[in-house]
This record gives C-alpha cells, sequence and structure tokens, in this order.
C-alpha cells in the first residue's frame, strides 16, 4: 500500500515548504489591499507606491518612514515657497482670500515655520544628491509625484537614497515636520 502524501503546499523538489512569516503578505493580498485602498476602504497610504513597496518587501519600515518623512518635507517646501509642485491652468474664478499680515504674530509664526522648511529641504536635498542623480530623480518621483521606480535599478537607487533619507532623518533635531 502506498503511503498518502499530506495536503501541505510542496517545494519544487517535493519537501514541505517552509512556513511563511506572518508578516509577509501574499500577491493576491497586496493586490487587494491596493484595490480597497483606492476604493477608500483601506488606509489611502497603501494605494500609493511607496506603501505598495513597503507591503511587497521591496523597501524596509525605516526607509517607507524616511520616504513619508520626505513626501511631507517637499509639500511644506512648495508650501513655503507658495508655488505648485506642477504648473496648473490658470483659475478664471475670483477668489476672496486675504493672506496673513507679516507683521503679526501669527505672520511671523508662519515665516518661522516657512524658513524651517525652506532651511530643512534644501539640506536634506544636497544630502540627497551625494547618492546620485539616478537616487534623486528616484526619491522624487515616488515620494513627490506619486510614480512607481521602473525595474530593479530604479529600486535598488530608491533604496539608497531612503536609506541615506532615514539615517538623515533620526540625526537631525525635530523640525516639526514628521
Amino acid at each position: 500500500m502506498v503511503k498518502r502524501k499530506t495536503l501541505a503546499r510542496r517545494e519544487p523538489n517535493g519537501r514541505v515548504q517552509r512556513t511563511v512569516l506572518p508578516d509577509a503578505y501574499s500577491p493576491a493580498e497586496i493586490s487587494r489591499l491596493r484595490v480597497a485602498a483606492m476604493q477608500g476602504m483601506r488606509d489611502p497610504v497603501w494605494g500609493q507606491p511607496l506603501g505598495w513597496l513597503y507591503m511587497s518587501h521591496k523597501i524596509s519600515s525605516a526607509q517607507f518612514g524616511a520616504g513619508m518623512w520626505w513626501g511631507a518635507l517637499a509639500t511644506a517646501y512648495s508650501s513655503a515657497q507658495q508655488s505648485p509642485r506642477q504648473p496648473r491652468s490658470a483659475a478664471l474664478e475670483r477668489k476672496h482670500a486675504s493672506s496673513i499680515d507679516p507683521d503679526s504674530a501669527a505672520g511671523r509664526r508662519e515665516a518661522e515655520r516657512h524658513e524651517e522648511a525652506i532651511d530643512a529641504y534644501t539640506d536634506a536635498l544636497d544630502r540627497l544628491k551625494t547618492t546620485g542623480t539616478l537616487s534623486m530623480r528616484v526619491v522624487i518621483e515616488v515620494c513627490e509625484k506619486q510614480q512607481m521606480p521602473g525595474g530593479a535599478r530604479e529600486i535598488e537607487a530608491l533604496q539608497n537614497g531612503l536609506k541615506l533619507l532615514a539615517a538623515l532623518r533620526f540625526s537631525k533635531r525635530p523640525t516639526g515636520i514628521t
């Protein structure tokens, strides 16, 4: 009589497959979470390329945090420069917005926040330039423009850039940008 094999997943060589780590996501689960994030049912971070790379274990949690920090830093820098990152068409409607008086206390606080954001962004950008133009370009595309890296070379460049940003993020004094 033939001995029956257990109903376990097997490797190509016939051995029983090793257990999967509990924090690893299957490709189907990654796809479901991504679709759910795009439909508003999950945290929207998972619908972004940086979150998807983290879920598929292409980047570490420290690199993910550094990428989110870089995105917030770039947003604060763009706000301080009072110009959008991507130009838009002209607004034809009338706007009733008033800016803060720069001589008031609130105006001085806003000017200090803008100065800190500009200093932090330019310092981080100068450090990011040391990793090379490919790393700098891929970090900006993924973290600011929400574009996926194209291929293993760009993922490696992204990992190098985010590794440097993670070290920079934890070595600097806090700037109020998280």
